[in-house]
């Protein structure tokens, strides 16, 4: 398939949602939306099935996204990590007879999976079989299972943070913000003492929460659903992530999945965003991350996130803050929602892609020759 279009009239898009509430998907919504005000795009029409008649799985919420597509005739249709669509062949099939010889499906898959250890949803299967390009938030081995799910045409996408949610913080000095904590941690505790996740990376996560936590030295504050002990301080919502954020010197994170290649959970741009040093999981395949002149760390084990930690912590505040406006300065307008709309469209028509940054869109790891 040409990744151009055949026919050149200005691009009509639909998008699918997976939202549960109308407007969730706020940075990708203001992203298209502002293309077509622009007219870089002819239309842009939002669906959220999940959001509307109680099941999403319903067949009302079904005839009610084909009327849709069938009254917009979309140049494009992009779907959102379909997971709570129930799988319907059929549907799928009218879906792509109302897009036309010259539709494109693109779908959006922005979950890590595991073939074992976290199953891909039924609805997964369809889409990437129909998808005349399926965007994968992590190479091997999950670039490996969207292909044996039947993905033809693959392309790597890094996780963004929502430019309208953290308008705010894209827009003001983090340097501003005075601190009251050593090192902060955003994360839910999935894996308990007596239990064992089966989440990859769940049981290492909680590792590296336990020995900031006996680290007397560290003042530590620690976000998320399930956590106990010193500086606990329950769960945050979404938005208030990176304002909790700035309180803290230095902020570091451990991800679930850590052997996707390639992979970084949206942790790494919202912490970027947040205008602090941070320390994370080092991927194999993470040659497009920043390096550590950006204030980005990356390393191989708990054990070795919370080693660079204190060695951060050493230093003095002024270039902790420093390291940490390096940081804000790279992530903004670089990687956000509007950006990642512009790579996602420009698999049809690559002119979208021309105003990108070229780093980190121009050095994003290739899935498949064809691309």
């Amino acid at each position: 398939m040409s990744s151009v279009r055949e026919s050149r009239r200005p691009m009509r898009l639909v998008m699918i949602t997976n939202e549960t509430r109308e407007g969730n998907e706020a940075g990708l919504r203001e992203a298209f939306g502002s293309m077509a005000a622009r007219g870089e795009i002819a239309s842009f029409q939002a669906t959220a099935p999940a959001a509307h008649g109680g099941q999403a799985d319903s067949h009302r919420a079904r005839k009610e996204v084909l009327q849709l597509v069938e009254a917009e005739s979309p140049d494009v249709l992009l779907v959102l990590s379909p997971k709570r669509l129930s799988p319907d062949a059929e549907w799928v099939r009218a879906l792509r007879t109302a897009l036309g010889a010259h539709g494109r499906i693109l779908y959006w898959e922005g979950d890590p999976w595991s073939r074992w250890r976290k199953p891909p949803a039924p609805a997964m299967r369809l889409w990437a079989a129909a998808a005349d390009v399926v965007f994968s938030v992590a190479l091997e081995p999950q670039s490996e299972l969207l292909q044996r799910l039947g993905a033809r045409r693959l392309e790597f996408i890094p996780h963004t943070y929502c430019h309208v949610q953290f308008k705010e913080a894209e827009e003001s000095d983090p340097t501003l913000t005075p601190t009251t904590h050593d090192v902060a941690v955003v994360g839910s505790r999935l894996a308990h003492f007596g239990l064992v996740s089966r989440l990859p990376g769940a049981r290492e996560r909680g590792q590296l929460v336990r020995r900031l936590q006996k680290e007397e030295r560290l003042s530590v504050a620690v976000y998320g659903r399930g956590w106990r002990g010193r500086g606990a301080l329950g769960a945050v919502p979404y938005e208030d992530q990176i304002s909790e954020l700035r309180r803290a010197r230095i902020t570091a994170n451990w991800d679930h999945f850590p052997r996707h290649a390639a992979y970084a959970s949206d942790r790494l741009p919202v912490s970027m965003l947040a205008g602090r040093p941070h320390v994370t999981t080092a991927h194999p395949g993470s040659g497009w991350m920043p390096s550590e002149a950006a204030g980005l760390f990356v390393e191989p084990s708990p054990k070795a996130v919370v080693r660079r930690v204190l060695a951060l912590a050493e230093r003095p505040s002024s270039e902790l803050m420093e390291l940490g406006a390096e940081a804000h300065r790279w992530v903004a307008h670089r990687l956000s929602d509007r950006e990642a709309a512009r790579f996602m469209l420009g698999a049809v028509e690559p002119q979208f892609r021309e105003t990108l940054p070229p780093d980190p869109w121009a050095r994003l790891p290739r899935i498949d020759a064809r691309l």
